[in-house]
């Protein structure tokens, strides 16, 4: 009898602390400071390639930096306890605002050491989480000589039932006032079909999803923001693209780690005549991605992967591509060979406590004859090179961090022979890898220091240069030099592509970006941005435009 107590208990432990299985958003910051930590050697085997991670996975890390915390510099240590105040790691630093004491608990929101949610629920088997959605961003353009303000409100729902089951769900509303083409600096703003198709000074948006997890494996289906690649620039999912729906599967298996996904995409719509109507007919044709890794970590200070990319359209889901244990490449040939594939290869390695450097290569195609033939500069081999470097602490002062990311994109990259959009790496126009065309070449530097733990300062620097094809004054395309994604090669055009040929653009772009927590969820954001754009045969520009930022945001 004594026996069954004990294992009875030891049951209802395991259950009253179950693991939250519900995802950290894929941009909040507590992911910079895990990858200060890893590159510092305080926490092993942290992997940053696909975002976002889930709660369970995160709060382990977290706990490997507690044991560890001696090693952390005051700051770090201050933003380590602030962030499992955060993600209610402890369960006791927490205050719910609408409670059976509501209105006299307000001053919750005035507290600086707890984590406020407007409404939470917590049994044995299921916690939930209720919290507002509130932001209000002020933009100055001043070429423009003009402002816009954005206010954003709406509201997320989140948590997990027992060990292995979470839900996200969030919807939210914005109001533009102001200048329309400022406030189209925002991305949000940019992206809404809302503002910009219906004409109204609104923009919406909504994203959710259902995960289940168990063990070291876990599926998903949903929308919402993912990140895939290294470095400052996501090479094979960035922050460029809307957000899309997806179905994604990860397992590990002790070295080895497989990350599949298989997106819906959108493509610009068409217009057909109806004779019937005596209108035009408005219809979306489909639009898939799918992604496939298989990871290896010999070591804590080493990770490498081979990973797969398929884009196809205009037809049904195919079975063969929702498979993560098949070549995608082969599978297209027997296929009819109606698709955009791609080929990468990408590796991590922490060199010293300190520093870390990585590199990706994504080939969109290679043909081994033409290199001996025509060498590397032939349009047949398309390809993406990537390098990356982090340096910190202890090669670095404490609480400071540098990346830097070089990217060199092909011409021709990211293209493909097709009807429109369909085969091109895009979705509904936007670039889903880094936000530039192909032929083009991408220096980064990001310096990020954490102040004290409520104030982090960024400081970046962009020089983009880029390749245009040529165009006559009448805007008819006179020479192709791969600089467009939406234009493939043709047979008239040149076999030997150079990287940077054409019209030359180079970009500079300075940012500023200051984040402070003066209320725990409650952040004041400044930034600045100063863009010179030079463009051969025409006269410089320059953009200047200040960012004022006020967000409730626990997560």
């Amino acid at each position: 009898m004594k026996l069954l107590t004990f294992f009875f208990i030891l049951i209802l432990i395991q259950i009253s602390s179950f693991a939250q299985v519900e995802n950290i958003p894929a941009d909040n910051y507590v992911y910079d400071y895990l990858k200060v930590l890893s590159v510092k050697g305080i926490i092993s085997g942290y992997d940053d390639i696909v975002l976002p991670l889930t709660k369970r996975t995160i709060t382990k890390y977290l706990e490997e930096a507690e044991s560890k915390k001696s090693l952390l510099s005051d700051n770090e240590k201050g933003l380590l306890e602030k962030i499992k105040v955060k993600l209610d790691i402890n369960g006791k630093d927490t205050g719910v605002i609408f409670t059976d004491v509501f209105p006299s608990n307000l001053s919750l929101l005035l507290s600086k050491n707890k984590s406020k949610y407007f409404y939470s629920y917590k049994d044995s088997s299921m916690n939930f989480y209720v919290n507002p959605i509130i932001e209000d961003k002020f933009i100055y353009s001043h070429d423009k000589n003009s402002d816009a303000n954005l206010l954003n409100f709406g509201g997320k729902f989140y948590g997990t039932y027992s060990d292995w089951f979470g839900f996200y769900i969030s919807a939210s509303n914005g109001f533009e006032s102001g200048d329309r083409s400022v406030a189209e600096l925002d991305q949000q703003v940019n992206q809404s079909f809302t503002f910009n198709n219906t004409g109204i000074n609104y923009f919406d948006n909504t994203e959710g999803y259902l995960r289940i997890e168990k063990g070291k494996i876990g599926l998903e289906i949903g929308r919402e923001r993912i990140l895939w690649g290294r470095g400052i620039n996501k090479v094979f999912i960035s922050n460029n693209a809307p957000v899309f729906d997806f179905l994604k599967f990860n397992a590990a298996l002790g070295i080895f780690s497989v990350d599949f996904l298989h997106g819906w995409l959108v493509q610009p719509p068409n217009f057909t005549w109806d004779t019937i109507l005596n209108a035009y007919v408005k219809n979306k044709n489909p639009k898939y991605i799918a992604l496939s890794r298989i990871g290896v970590n010999p070591s804590n200070n080493l990770s490498f992967g081979v990973s797969q990319t398929i884009i196809y359209a205009n037809r049904p889901v195919e079975l063969a591509y929702l498979n993560p244990f098949i070549f995608f490449e082969s599978a297209q040939r027997s296929l009819n060979d109606l698709d955009n594939s791609f080929l990468s290869l990408d590796t991590k390695y922490i060199v010293s406590n300190g520093m870390e450097i990585s590199t990706v290569i994504n080939f969109d195609d290679i043909d081994f004859k033409t290199i001996f033939t025509e060498g590397f500069g032939s349009l047949q081999t398309r390809y993406i090179w990537q390098t990356n470097l982090m340096i910190c602490y202890p090669l670095l002062p404490e609480n400071l961090s540098v990346k830097v990311d070089y990217l060199m994109i092909r011409p021709y990259m990211y293209s493909h022979f097709g009807i429109g959009e369909s085969l091109t790496y895009t979705n509904n126009g936007y670039m889903i890898g880094p936000n530039l065309q192909p032929n083009s070449i991408d220096f980064s530097l990001i310096f990020n220091y954490i102040v004290n733990p409520d104030l982090i300062v960024s400081v970046g620097y962009d020089n983009i240069r880029h390749g245009g094809n040529v165009y006559d004054s009448n805007g008819n395309l006179v020479r192709n030099v791969g600089g467009d994604v939406n234009q493939f090669y043709k047979l008239e055009d040149s076999r030997k592509t150079y990287i940077l040929d054409g019209i030359l653009d180079v970009t500079n772009k300075i940012s500023f970006n200051l984040e402070y927590e003066f209320i725990m969820g409650f952040y004041l954001g400044f930034q600045y941005d100063s863009i010179v754009y030079q463009k051969s045969g025409f006269e410089n520009k320059q953009e200047n435009n200040f960012w004022g930022v006020f967000k409730y945001n626990i997560l």
